[in-house]
C-alpha cells in the first residue's frame, strides 16, 4: 500500500453530486413550528402579498416553499410562513403551509372545459356587481354566479349599478324573493346600507369589466386607487382595468376583494342538481316533475308552468341554456 492511500477507507469516499442534486433526498418532511399565521391578499407573479392579523395586520412578501410543490397558493388562503422579518420588508418570507380553505371560488375557462380555476379561498359572501345599463345586464351571468355561490358555500349579494342611468326595477323585482339582499347604486349613493351588508364578510366581487366594481372599491375603500375604466363604444363590453385579485380591509374584520373583470363563467365543475338548487322558484316547482325529468321536454312541470307565468319563464329560459352548456346527465 502506498502513501498516498495509507488512509483508505470507504468511510472517507466523497460522491460527487449528480446534476441538479446537491443534496440527498429524504422522505421525511420538514415540521414546521412556531409559524407565523397569515392570509394571502393578492398574487404577482408568484410572490404573494400576505397580512399578518397577529401584527395588526402589517403586509409582508412571501414566495411559497418548494416543499408545497404544485399546490397552488390564492388570494383568501390562510397561511402559515416561516422567515418572518417584521424589521426589513425587502426579506422574502416563505409560505410552507396552506390551511384548510373555506367558501371555494372556482369557475372552468369555459362549460367545456373539466379543470377547474380556483379564484379566491374563504370568502364567505359573492358580491356580485352588474351595471343597469352600459353594459346592459347579463341575467345568465347572474344565474351562473348565484350557482357559483351556492358551491361554495357563501352567501349572494346583488349589487345594482349605474341606476342613475336606468330603473333596475324589473331586475330587482325578479330576484328579490330569492331570499337574498339586493341594493342599488349610482356613483352619488350613501353607502351606509352597503357597508352595513359587508360587515364581518370577507366579500368577493365577480361581474364584467366595465361594471363599476374597481370605482365602488376605491368608495370603500380609499387606500385601494384601483385604475378604473369605460366602456367601449364599439363592442358595448367594458375594458380590462383590475389585472389581479386583490383583498382590501375596510375594518379589522371586514374585507373586500376585487377581481378582474370576466368575460365568461364556465361551470364544468358544476352538478345540474346544484345548478336547478340556485334557482328556488324552479326546484320548488321541480318537485313534480316526471322522475330523471331532463327538463328539456314537453313533460316537465318547469315548462309548463313558464306557459303561464312570464317571470318564470324567462327564469326557465335561463336554467334550460345553462344545462344544454355545461352538457350534464340529468
Amino acid at each position: 500500500m502506498t502513501s498516498s492511500n495509507k488512509n483508505f477507507s470507504e468511510e472517507s469516499i466523497r460522491f460527487r453530486p449528480q446534476k441538479n442534486k446537491s443534496r440527498p433526498r429524504t422522505k421525511d418532511s420538514p415540521s414546521y413550528k412556531n409559524l407565523t399565521k397569515g392570509i394571502v391578499v393578492t398574487v404577482d407573479r408568484g410572490r404573494f402579498t400576505v397580512v399578518l392579523p397577529d401584527f395588526e395586520n402589517k403586509q409582508i412578501y412571501a414566495i411559497k416553499a418548494r416543499a408545497l410543490g404544485r399546490k397552488g397558493v390564492v388570494v383568501g388562503d390562510r397561511v402559515g410562513l416561516t422567515g418572518v422579518n417584521l424589521e426589513r420588508s425587502e426579506d422574502l418570507a416563505r409560505i410552507v403551509e396552506i390551511n384548510e380553505r373555506k367558501h371555494i371560488l372556482r369557475k372552468s375557462s369555459d362549460d367545456s372545459d373539466s379543470s377547474e380555476k380556483i379564484l379566491v379561498t374563504n370568502a364567505s359572501q359573492i358580491g356580485i356587481v352588474v351595471a343597469i345599463a352600459n353594459p346592459e345586464p347579463q341575467l345568465r351571468f347572474i344565474d351562473r354566479a348565484l350557482m357559483a355561490a351556492l358551491d361554495a358555500d357563501a352567501k349572494p349579494l346583488l349589487i345594482i349599478t349605474k341606476k342613475d342611468l336606468a330603473d333596475p326595477k324589473w331586475l330587482i323585482d325578479l330576484y328579490q324573493d330569492f331570499g337574498f339582499p339586493i341594493i342599488a347604486l349610482d356613483q352619488n349613493s350613501d353607502l351606509s346600507n352597503l357597508l352595513e351588508l359587508l360587515k364581518d364578510n370577507w366579500t368577493v366581487l365577480i361581474g364584467a369589466s366595465g361594471v363599476g366594481k374597481s370605482t365602488l372599491v376605491n368608495r370603500l375603500a380609499p387606500e385601494a386607487q384601483r385604475i378604473t375604466g369605460e366602456v367601449s363604444e364599439v363592442t358595448g363590453k367594458g375594458k380590462h382595468t383590475s389585472t389581479n385579485v386583490y383583498a382590501f380591509a375596510i375594518s379589522e374584520d371586514t374585507w373586500i376583494i376585487d377581481s378582474p373583470g370576466l368575460r365568461s363563467f364556465g361551470l364544468a365543475h358544476l352538478s345540474n342538481e346544484t345548478a336547478l338548487a340556485a334557482m328556488p322558484e324552479l326546484n320548488q316547482i321541480a318537485i313534480d316533475c316526471p322522475k330523471s325529468c331532463t327538463h328539456q321536454d314537453q313533460d316537465c312541470e318547469i315548462a309548463r308552468v313558464a306557459e303561464r307565468d312570464e317571470k318564470i319563464k324567462i327564469r326557465f329560459d335561463s336554467l334550460k341554456r345553462i344545462l344544454q352548456s355545461i352538457k350534464s346527465d340529468y
